[in-house]
């Protein structure tokens, strides 16, 4: 008699946990969907009518506040749709689009940095 081996491979973990939703990954989809509604909540009055919330800005460094929020935007985004993708399997997909959360951590770092010292 042989003995045989049985091996889990993700298509076989795939099958075992069908149909059930990942409490790890579904927390994920929360968090990042609560960070979406509290950052558009919080920036509404920037979002929908340019103002700032400590005053008037200086035209200098106006596009460079839009540039840095709208990075900052696309990171929030960038963290629900990665988490959404994981949650319903999509695996490939989040893998080739994950390094954009790279480039716009990057843009982000050197906006801020750029806005803060212009700011002064």
């Amino acid at each position: 008699m042989a003995n045989t081996m049985t091996v889990a491979t993700p298509a076989s973990a795939a099958k075992i946990t069908e149909g059930r939703i990942n409490a790890d990954r579904l927390f994920y989809v929360v968090a990042a969907g609560m960070m979406l509604i509290f950052t558009a909540g919080g920036f509404r009055h920037f979002y929908l009518h340019g103002r700032a919330p400590w005053g008037d800005m200086t035209n200098r460094i106006v596009p460079l506040i839009v540039a840095h929020g709208l990075a900052m935007s696309g990171w929030v985004i960038l963290f629900l749709v990665q988490s959404i993708l994981i949650l319903t399997g999509r695996r490939r997909l989040h893998m080739v689009i994950g390094p954009l959360g790279g480039v716009l951590a990057a843009a982000i770092v050197i906006l801020g940095s750029t806005v803060a010292r212009n700011a002064v």
